[in-house]
């Protein structure tokens, strides 16, 4: 399964439609507890496959919490097992496919062609809409030939 697929799986089973996408709640739905840690050093968040928990670093703006939420989601789903998110890190196999699985969950492609097409919102209120920062919608407009 891709994690364009696994991504709207998950959005069909746990979205409740509404914007932004909460994936806090559709994490607890899963059966996975969302922390923050003062204790992940330089790491951005953190996925325990034993204890079901996704730890997020605080002290990130509250984008990159989503994102990082949603990518250690992807990790769970995609049958990754345990698995960080650095800040900076290079992008390799898993790390890229849980990005895409993040892309693809908080910015739904139906919800994004929607309002780009049809509701004709501007960059900055999609960024506000789905609650993401700019580098991530522009991505993802550029992954769904939006851009």
């Amino acid at each position: 399964m891709t994690p364009v697929d696994a991504a709207n799986n998950v959005l069909g089973q746990f979205w409740d439609l509404t914007l932004p996408v909460d994936p806090i709640a559709i994490a607890g739905k899963m059966g996975i507890t969302v922390y923050y840690s003062d204790d992940l050093g330089d790491l951005s968040g953190f996925y325990d496959e034993e204890e079901k928990e996704i730890l997020v670093h605080p002290h990130e703006s509250s984008q990159h919490q989503r994102f990082s939420i949603a990518h250690e989601l992807g990790h769970s789903v995609l049958g990754h097992g345990t698995s960080t998110r650095k800040r900076h890190a290079p992008s390799d196999f898993k790390e890229r496919s849980a990005n895409i699985f993040a892309e693809s969950l908080l910015m739904p492609a139906i919800a994004v062609s929607t309002l780009v097409e049809q509701r004709k919102m501007t960059f900055d209120e999609l960024c506000r809409a789905f609650d993401v920062s700019e580098q991530a919608m522009g991505i993802r407009l550029t992954e769904l030939g939006l851009a």
